[in-house]
């Protein structure tokens, strides 16, 4: 990616030469290293050092880069006969040379020639199947001829093979989007993220597509990366902060109503452990103390009837069978004052999941014992009994 300090150089640079200063050989080596396809200036200045000879000899071996540089540029500019006469100076200096096939094979996508492009690249890769170069044409070609499945096709099979290559993956999320082919698309800006975390546009090309896709998490998560852009950005991102906008109202509609709906709809479920202390139980009425036995024995009956999707319940049926055996133990400690807390608290804790346990049977089973009816007075008001 060019940094603003390099495109203002090479602005400075092209303005220098247009007028006449000079540096045009820097100028075109510059857009060489900064990969860039200003082709209309490329043509221009290279030709103008090319049909010179004593400045063309000064080049010395960089003659040949600029003749290549001058072939695509002018192709560019459909100007094929600029284009063959370089490619053809190049073949006779180079007249096994791979790049200048590559080259000669462009010329014929230029003239429209797709099937003798097509046999040139094929007979290219059989040499060099690892050329990225030409694994790119044939996808530039597919897209110049309109047939964006084969293009997508291409694209999978180059990233079969450079799956590290962050811009076919973009070129990829491209060509989905134009299919409307949403889904996919963000997969591959996903790619593209791994790649390169740091890039803002990234990040909000991402939550543009994971919005249009819709969908209360895809939304959710839309804001998150448009948040993201936005800090990556310093907060001057303006579609971002739109975009944080529009999934903050999309949210607040699709979540619309569940709240009230989540509170109304009743609690089928096994009991938890309650939170609750010994003291409880020692401030219940003698009447209730009373009851607390059958009210275990209810308590298994219930338990039997209450599914155990992950048994946590056994645990708790083994220790309350054990309370029932033991009943005079119960009668002691339900009278006892001075208390061992380790083993009360949790003689208690048992007691009051027994209870609750008993309760929540109630309502699932429907009446399986006329004592169940006393257990949410119980459990939940011990200080009327």
């Amino acid at each position: 990616m060019v940094t603003k300090t390099e495109e203002s150089e090479l602005n400075n640079l092209e303005i220098q030469v247009d007028n006449g200063g000079g540096g045009a050989w820097e100028y075109l080596s510059l857009v060489r290293k900064l990969k860039q396809r200003r082709s209309g200036k490329v043509l221009k200045h290279g030709l103008s050092i090319l049909n010179d000879s004593k400045l063309r000899s000064n080049l010395g071996p960089e003659e040949w880069s600029l003749y290549e540089q001058v072939v695509v540029a002018a192709m560019d500019c459909q100007c094929v006969d600029v284009a063959q006469d370089c490619a053809k100076v190049l073949r006779k200096r180079f007249p096994e040379s791979k790049r200048v096939g590559r080259l000669e094979a462009m010329l014929l996508e230029a003239k429209g020639s797709w099937e003798m492009a097509e046999k040139a690249y094929t007979s290219l890769l059989e040499d060099n199947p690892l050329d990225q170069t030409i694994h790119k044409r044939r996808v530039a070609m597919a897209k110049a001829q309109g047939n964006i499945s084969g293009a997508i096709e291409w694209l999978n099979k180059y990233l079969e093979i450079f799956m590290a290559d962050d811009d076919a993956w973009r070129e990829l999320a491209e060509v989905y989007l134009s299919l409307q082919m949403y889904k996919q698309a963000a997969f591959c800006y996903e790619e593209v993220i791994l790649a390169q975390p740091t890039v803002p546009l990234y990040h909000l090309a991402y939550a543009d597509v994971l919005y249009t896709l819709g969908g209360l998490e895809n939304v959710q998560t839309a804001k998150k990366y448009y948040a993201s852009a936005i800090d990556l950005t310093g907060g001057k991102n303006t579609r971002a902060l739109f975009g944080i906008c529009l999934c903050t109202s999309a949210i607040a509609q699709l979540t619309k109503g569940k709240a009230k709906k989540k509170l109304r709809r009743p609690k089928m479920q096994y009991p938890r452990e309650p939170d609750t202390s010994v003291e409880v139980f020692e401030n219940l009425s003698p009447r209730v103390q009373a009851c607390i036995p059958d009210l275990l024995k209810v308590d298994l009956t219930c338990l039997d009837n209450v599914a155990d999707s992950d048994g946590s319940l056994r645990a708790l049926r083994a220790k309350t069978s054990s309370f029932i055996a033991n009943n005079a133990k119960l009668q002691e400690f339900l009278g006892r004052k001075e208390l061992d807390r380790h083993l009360d608290t949790d003689e208690a804790i048992v007691i009051a999941a027994a209870t609750v346990a008993a309760a929540t049977a109630r309502w699932t089973t429907h009446g399986l014992h006329p004592l169940c009816t006393l257990l949410p007075t119980i459990y939940f008001y011990p200080s009327i009994c």
